[in-house]
């Protein structure tokens, strides 16, 4: 039998498809049990006519021939034997003659096959391997039983394999449930969603995703829905399943797809959300003018809720202060490359001011443009009142700009009270203690300015206890004890002063004064 000739299938091309699991492919037959049986024994019968037919009768010698007779061929077969060889399909032959070889053997040995019977020397015949596994061999057996076997079972996995794959293509253009979809979406396989045209198919498919509580599972249903139905149903099914809606939303802001997380927000109906993202996103535009575009159109769309209001406020207010921002800068940089003005020179300008908050913006304008009048741009006066800024945000930002000017005149106008039927006072619009921490910051100020400030301190308290934290402070601090009437401290303090200086004489006099009544 052709064993090439077996193994050709119909469809080779569906040999191996979708192997089936459930039968071994070496589970055997029940006839291979039997037909091993058989075989062995054909085997065993076989050795004992071939040792048998070394010993022929006389006379079966032919004098003529070169070739000895061994074994007569034309034995009967055993039942069993012809039992097998019907099963198996192999027809047995003849054991072969001795060749010249054997019979050379025997005619130089000077007598004949019946001497060597008679003298009890049976010779030994060299028979080759081939010769004798060739036909009536187990090796012969085993092998073509094996192939019929082995062909078997292949023929049975073949018709096997042709009915999955005729299933396979029965089932190809037909969806599967929604359950079994999603089964499959979790176990990672390919499930082709396009089989689900009609609008309650998809919906169906959704909730059987949702069930399932697999976010990346509700996200590819719910990719699909909005790839296959009208923006309008995609938004209406959102909005009745506030579960795939908030899976959605999240791949959104995963993925940074801003414009399509904005609309989503809208049409839930979270438009506080929604202006919120789209104000984050036009800050991060780099180009100014296209950050104030963005920021004037998410003004007119997001902020406009009127729950929105003085969220709308801070957004306008910042539009302005970029508007403001982008000429005061782009002068000051021509302005410091030509070098006319020296404050550039005292101060070099390290970084742009586009894109500074507020109270930055009014330091670098104090720093630089204190001078100028309200009606300028860079005015500080005029940012100030247009941005509504606080007196004590303005006081801060001015003294301390001032400060690193050492323009103490300008900071004592600051502080000086002005008003009509009343005198001049200093007031200071800080608490005195962080005020007095500002100055000292950029160096202490003049001895005289220094008294004339420490004295407009009302709190006499306060007054010593800032005193004490400078030493150029002595004389004011002499005078704020002998204010308080504290003779000890007063006492203490003269303990710690340089003799023969002026605030240690100037103590020394006032503990010597009777007129002031001490109280300790």
């Amino acid at each position: 039998m052709d064993v090439h000739k077996k193994f050709t299938f119909d469809d080779p091309e569906d040999s191996y498809w979708n192997e089936s699991a459930s039968t071994s492919f070496f589970e055997d037959p029940k006839e291979a049990a039997s037909a091993a049986r058989l075989a062995l024994a054909s085997l065993a019968e076989s050795r004992d006519n071939f040792s048998g037919s070394a010993r022929p009768a006389a006379g079966s010698v032919a004098s003529g021939d070169d070739s000895v007779s061994i074994a007569d061929s034309d034995r009967p077969m055993s039942e069993m034997e012809a039992e097998f060889r019907s099963k198996v399909g192999v027809t047995s032959t003849p054991i072969r003659k001795p060749n010249r070889e054997v019979a050379s053997v025997f005619n130089e040995s000077g007598g004949s096959l019946t001497d060597f019977r008679i003298n009890g020397n049976t010779p030994k015949t060299h028979f080759s391997t081939a010769s004798i596994v060739s036909d009536n061999s187990i090796g012969s057996y085993t092998s073509e039983s094996t192939v019929h076997l082995d062909y078997s079972r292949l023929k049975s996995e073949h018709r096997k394999l042709q009915r999955h794959l005729e299933f396979v293509r029965a089932e190809r253009f037909k969806p599967p449930s929604p359950e079994e979809a999603v089964r499959r979406l979790c176990a990672c396989q390919p499930v082709a969603l396009d089989f689900y045209r009609s609008r309650q198919n998809k919906v169906d498919l959704l909730d059987a995703a949702l069930v399932t509580l697999d976010r990346d599972v509700i996200v590819r249903v719910v990719l699909f829905l909005k790839s296959s139905v009208s923006n309008a149903i995609f938004r209406e099914v959102l909005i009745f399943k506030p579960d795939a809606a908030a899976a959605y939303l999240s791949h959104l802001r995963e993925s940074g797809d801003t414009d399509e997380l904005i609309d989503s927000l809208y049409a839930l109906g979270r438009s506080d959300e929604a202006a919120m993202i789209e104000f984050t996103a036009a800050t991060k535009r780099r180009d100014t003018a296209s950050k104030v575009q963005s920021l004037k159109k998410c003004l007119v769309s997001g902020f406009s809720d009127p729950t929105l209001s003085s969220e709308a406020n801070a957004v306008r207010d910042y539009i302005n202060l970029l508007e403001r921002q982008i000429p005061i800068d782009s002068t000051d940089e021509d302005m410091a490359k030509s070098g006319g003005e020296t404050v550039f020179k005292q101060f070099p300008k390290k970084a742009t001011l586009i894109g500074q908050p507020l109270l930055t913006t009014l330091y670098y304008c104090c720093l630089y443009h204190y001078d100028l009048p309200k009606n300028s741009y860079a005015s500080p006066l005029s940012i100030r009142e247009v941005f509504n800024i606080g007196d004590r945000e303005f006081h801060w930002m001015a003294m301390s700009a001032l400060a690193r000017h050492r323009r103490y005149d300008e900071i004592e106008k600051v502080m000086t009270s002005k008003k009509l039927l009343a005198a001049t006072k200093i007031i200071c619009p800080l608490p005195w203690n962080a005020f007095f921490s500002l100055i000292f910051k950029y160096g202490a100020p003049p001895k005289d300015v220094l008294a004339r400030w420490l004295r407009a301190v009302p709190d006499l308290e306060e007054r010593l206890k800032i005193c004490e934290s400078m030493a150029e402070a002595r004389e004011i601090q002499i005078e704020t004890l002998i204010a308080l009437k504290d003779r000890q401290k007063l006492t203490a303090l003269i303990s710690k002063m340089t003799p023969h200086t002026v605030e240690h004489n100037k103590a020394h006099i006032a503990l010597a004064n009777t007129a002031y009544k001490w109280k300790n």
